[in-house]
């Protein structure tokens, strides 16, 4: 019950609340919202693997993103279930043009409120470049090595990042991402 009791207040509160930063699918991209653009986002990642063999689901993530200024974005994250269900993000992006063959952005995001619990602070610098074929998008990412661990508790905390996207009709997207160490 409290946390439909959240999601009600993040609604009625959307104009003021900031969150999630702009993705391709996974992985952040050169995108910002707008100025004055509010943006919400409800993902839920999960897989058809079982426990018992590794699978996990991640709690859904709703999320409010703010275009600030031209170029830069804000946001709030509420996950759950989750004890401490709290994150913040931010972008500061270029875009491609005339004067500048490539895109960039650089941001965080994973920035929660309890330490060494949810603050993965994952900090990331990407370039994109379109091309007829679609964009393409790298970069390398960098969070907290205490949280970021591989299945045997080493650190697992940095890397990098890849994605294709590509619009193809105005109802119709495609994106491959793929982000790791």
């Amino acid at each position: 019950m409290r946390n439909i009791l959240v999601i009600i207040m993040m609604f009625i509160l959307g104009g003021v609340v900031m969150a999630t930063p702009s993705t391709q699918i996974w992985n952040p991209s050169t995108d910002t919202q707008a100025p004055g653009t509010v943006h919400l986002g409800i993902d839920n990642y999960f897989t058809g693997v079982g426990i018992e063999d590794g699978g996990y689901a991640l709690p859904t993530d709703v999320g409010i993103t703010y275009g600030l200024m031209p170029g830069l974005e804000i946001g709030f994250d509420l996950f759950a279930p989750q004890t401490y269900p709290t994150a913040f993000n931010f972008k500061l992006a270029v875009p491609e043009s005339v004067d500048l063959p490539i895109a960039a952005a650089v941001g965080g995001f994973g920035f929660g409120t309890k330490a060494e619990v949810t603050d993965y602070n994952v900090g990331y610098a990407v370039v994109a470049k379109t091309f007829p074929i679609g964009r393409f998008t790298a970069g390398l990412f960098q969070g907290n090595e205490q949280l970021l661990v591989d299945t045997k508790g080493n650190k697992d905390n940095s890397g990098g990042i890849l994605t294709w996207d590509k619009q193809i009709t105005d109802k119709l997207w495609l994106s491959i991402d793929h982000a790791g160490s």
